[in-house]
């Protein structure tokens, strides 16, 4: 029968506002839903530039397309836009009908080569670039449609000259490189970069800039610029990654001492509004598994699974933002009265009472008066939901220190009904050993382990009696006793601190516990 403890919460008004507004601000991140479109597009130049040997028009260049010309309007520099000339040579018109689409897009080098940095709208044969905030080169790349469904791709190159002002993106990855990079420390060293994107960019709700230039140059960009230059600043401080992609939406995958886990920096910084360039960043998405990014912090498009070009990889949690900085500990707090406990303490108090597999409430909803757990932080009921996976694993990882040791707890939860069940397992002490007893023992003699170095022992249930000072002045620190007749000596675990006694109610050694202050649980 589930053992749920009520607790009764008392929150001021002003909290739960407070909570609310962090609610709304937190939520999702931004995808994009004409990335697939822009894709598509880089992708069928790039097969027409792979194709331009066997093509029947052929290639005049590795420029641009026999048949698509350029003429330079107005040259693009750091202080102006460029204005270019575009037409399809009249002979393939009349070959293969009119223009019945034109899609253009400018291209910048970035972690995977030559790929779209910006996309334009309202495509005419006249066409203005936007303005450079990075000298280097580009390449201005045009995709015809004609009648037949005939297409043809031109290339134009161009350069934008160092001005002594405006940094390179190599010097931009150089600079941000020196003010993160922590030696010896990929980790730190990986969410440094992250917080340097998160707190210098927002999301470009237009849905324009794609390339690694918008976020580090530019101070704005879709969610692949944001990925890209992640991946670039992540390779030249050497830390193994890849970029990942979906229909809608791309992030990163890092590696730490051979395993992988996914970061997703767009999600991390949610304002998406250039008057609030900073002020709700966050570590969601910082060294996540699959179940999270595929499941508990996936929206309701999916925005991660669908199309996902990397799944099955990310399985850890180890280097989580909470758990690597303890974090987690404070993702689970509870109020009682006018008191806030963590709810380890509730735990603790718990396996005190005696109890060694119990359910604590984690429920989805907090409002004032309810019973529940208290989550201090914004989102949606899949943060939270989140959170309190973080918090059971966490507590796995770690244990929770009791009186000078740890103890070693499962801990899971269930979010179908909101209840963390745990069951505590031992001590994990810097000893380690279990003392080895015969099955058919009746009886432990008087002092017989005295000054045991073992840590763990379990009396076989044909034991009736453990004699005085058996294991006095011993490094025992957890012992089950399944017999209720086993008699306990005095002074049997004089000396032994801590130690968990796991002997069932009304038995002799559950009344050895008790009269001894000695921590008990139940089997």
């Amino acid at each position: 029968m589930r053992k749920r403890v009520l607790l009764v919460i008392t929150i001021l008004l002003a909290a739960l506002i407070l909570t609310a507004q962090a609610a709304s601000a937190s939520g999702r991140g931004p995808a994009n839903p004409e990335r697939q479109e822009v894709m598509a597009l880089e992708a069928a130049i790039r097969a027409k530039l792979a194709a331009k040997d066997t093509t029947p028009d052929g290639y005049v260049s590795n420029a641009w397309l026999t048949g698509v010309s350029f003429t330079t309007v107005q040259a693009p520099s750091l202080t102006q836009t460029g204005i270019f000339q575009v037409s399809i040579a009249q002979n393939l018109i009349d070959q293969h009908g009119a223009v019945t689409d034109m899609s253009v897009s400018l291209w910048a080098p970035d972690a995977t080569g030559f790929t779209t940095m910006y996309r334009f709208r309202n495509v005419s044969e006249t066409i203005e670039t936007c303005t450079f905030t990075a000298p280097g080169s580009y390449q201005l790349a045009v995709f015809y449609t004609l009648a037949d469904n005939e297409q043809y791709a031109g290339i134009k190159d161009f350069t934008i000259a160092e001005d002594g002002v405006h940094p390179t993106v190599d010097q931009k990855i150089q600079q941000i490189l020196g003010e993160c990079r922590v030696a010896g420390n990929d980790w730190q060293t990986a969410l440094n970069i992250h917080d340097w994107l998160t707190h210098h960019a927002y999301y470009d709700n237009s849905y324009s800039f794609y390339g690694a230039e918008g976020v580090l140059t530019r101070g704005y960009g879709v969610c692949d610029s944001y990925s890209k230059a992640y991946q670039m600043l992540l390779n030249a401080a050497g830390i193994t990654n890849r970029r990942v992609t979906s229909k809608t939406h791309a992030w990163n995958v890092i590696q730490l001492d051979g395993t992988e886990y996914h970061i997703d920096v767009t999600w991390d910084d949610p304002a998406g509004d250039e008057t609030a360039v900073s002020g709700w960043e966050g570590y969601d998405y910082f060294c996540i598994n699959d179940e999270l990014i595929y499941g508990f912090l996936d929206d309701s498009d999916r925005t991660h699974q669908i199309g996902a070009s990397y799944t099955g990889h990310c399985s850890s949690l180890a280097e989580s933002y909470p758990i690597h900085t303890g974090e987690w500990r404070n993702y689970g707090q509870y109020c009682e009265s006018s008191s806030v406990k963590n709810l380890s303490d509730l735990i603790i108090e718990m396996a005190y009472d005696g109890n060694r597999t119990f359910e604590v409430p984690g429920n989805q909803d907090y409002p004032a008066g309810s019973d529940g757990i208290i989550y201090p932080f914004g989102g949606s009921n899949d943060f939270i939901l989140c959170k309190r996976y973080f918090f059971a694993f966490g507590l796995n990882q770690a244990g929770l220190s009791i009186d000078g040791g740890v103890l070693d707890a499962d801990v899971t939860y269930n979010t179908s009904d909101y209840y963390f069940t745990v069951t505590i397992n031992g001590w994990k002490m810097a000893e380690t050993g279990t003392l080895q007893l015969p099955e058919d023992l009746t009886e432990i003699q008087d002092y017989a382990f005295m000054g045991t170095d073992a840590t763990t022992a379990i009396v076989p249930s044909s034991c009736t009696a453990i004699g005085i000072g058996a294991f006095q002045n011993s490094s025992l620190r957890w012992i089950e006793i399944p017999n209720v007749l086993t008699s306990v000596g005095n002074d049997a675990f004089s000396g032994c601190s801590p130690l968990i006694i796991v002997a069932p109610d009304n038995s002799a050694a559950a009344a050895y516990a008790d009269a001894n202050n000695i921590l008990r649980f139940r089997p």
